[in-house]
């Protein structure tokens, strides 16, 4: 072997050493790293198995429970609402008020309005001079949801036989 052969094998040796030497450390820091990996899953394996622990069912259970019972309190307040709105409260002078015929037939408006959720209710009639035998058709103005109505109000015997107010919504549609 001569020396230039030599030299040309001594040099391709001292790269061959060099390459690998590169390779072998950046084989250590890719496994420094793969020890962090390990860590860091031994890690989720941990909160994983913690959130297994936590039980839902208890949870989603009382929300089902609490569901249904809003669900009922709402059909039962509907149901109350149309009773309320069918029979209405009742006439005035069988409900023991005493008052001349104009106070017994303004209590009985008010009553049956203020149940229907009324408010800010002016009567645009004069009632001093009814009777409670008559047939009254009498002038509201009144207020819900702050929004103004009128209508009318029809009373028989001095209780109400038909409620008929117009929102001033209803005007604009």
């Amino acid at each position: 072997m001569t020396e230039l052969q030599f030299s040309l094998f001594f040099v391709a040796l001292l790269v061959g050493y060099v390459l690998v030497h590169v390779r072998l450390a950046r084989f250590e820091t890719y496994l420094k790293e793969a020890g962090q990996l390990r860590l860091l899953n031994e890690r989720l394996k941990g909160v994983s198995d913690h959130l297994e622990s936590i039980r839902l069912d208890r949870v989603e259970t009382a929300l089902e429970q609490l569901h249904q019972d809003l669900e009922q309190v709402r059909d039962a307040t509907l149901r109350v609402e149309r009773n309320a709105s069918k029979v209405g409260p009742e006439p005035a002078h069988f409900s023991g008020y005493k008052g001349s015929p104009g106070d017994q037939v303004r209590a009985a408006i008010e009553a049956r309005l203020l149940g229907m959720g009324y408010g800010n209710l002016r009567i645009l009639a004069d009632l001093s001079s009814v009777n409670l035998d008559d047939e009254l058709e009498i002038l509201v103005e009144c207020e819900k949801n702050h929004m103004p109505s009128k209508g009318r109000i029809i009373t028989r015997n001095g209780s109400i036989q038909d409620v008929q107010l117009q929102s001033a919504a209803q005007n604009f549609t």
